[in-house]
């Protein structure tokens, strides 16, 4: 499969867990994927561990009634697939033109699956104690301090939708778009595009998310 040519996505929100160059030399195939296309199933057998190496991937759920959820992101350098079960209990999708090593379990070293079981760990709790926040205007503060954490002088980007932030925060899309635009008018972020943005109160945002 001919690699695709795109320049990497930065990774905002969290330090990979690997190196991106240290994914490249683990032992798997490095396989391509165009926005939105599917990596692996939910249900799928967990037979491979996956490392992201441009790009950058979301896992989501949809429930009995239709409604979506958003796992988890994942940026260069982060490992994703590791199940608790023999079953992937998310699918993993693309969000944008993406590469991503596929490296079956059991060849990867002992030590970078635990990091990545722990790391999983730490996200799910992380991810539960956003949705435990009260208000819209909590959830969106911590989100957005999550993602500038690493950041150049406050600068990060949304590499997700409007819709996908949304999903992964509990929210309506309409209840994030009013958070996102209240933030900007009261100059607590500015936004020089759709995705790009820079905080600019961030005690305050500080203060909201952990209100």
């Amino acid at each position: 499969m001919t690699p695709l040519r795109h320049a990497p996505v930065q990774n905002v929100g969290h330090a990979p867990l690997l190196p991106v160059g240290d994914c490249c030399s683990l032992p798997g195939v490095v396989l391509s994927y165009a926005q939105s296309e599917q990596i692996y199933a939910e249900g799928d057998r967990a037979h491979f561990l996956y490392a992201v190496v441009a790009g950058a991937v979301r896992t989501v759920r949809h429930s009995s009634d239709g409604r979506r959820q958003v796992g988890a992101f994942y940026y260069p350098g982060d490992l994703f697939g590791l199940e608790v079960d023999e079953q992937h209990a998310f699918t993993a999708e693309a969000m944008c033109p993406a590469q991503v090593i596929s490296v079956r379990l059991g060849s990867a070293e002992d030590r970078a699956i635990a990091q990545a079981a722990r790391r999983e760990l730490a996200r799910a709790h992380d991810h539960l104690a956003m949705l435990g926040r009260r208000s819209a205007e909590e959830k969106v503060a911590s989100f957005l301090l999550e993602l500038a954490h690493q950041g150049p002088r406050d600068h990060a980007a949304l590499q997700m939708s409007r819709q996908d932030m949304a999903d992964y925060l509990g929210l309506a899309l309409e209840t994030v778009s009013r958070v996102l635009s209240r933030f900007q008018d009261e100059n607590l972020v500015v936004f020089s595009s759709c995705r790009d943005f820079r905080i600019i109160q961030r005690s305050r945002l500080r203060c909201l998310a952990s209100t």
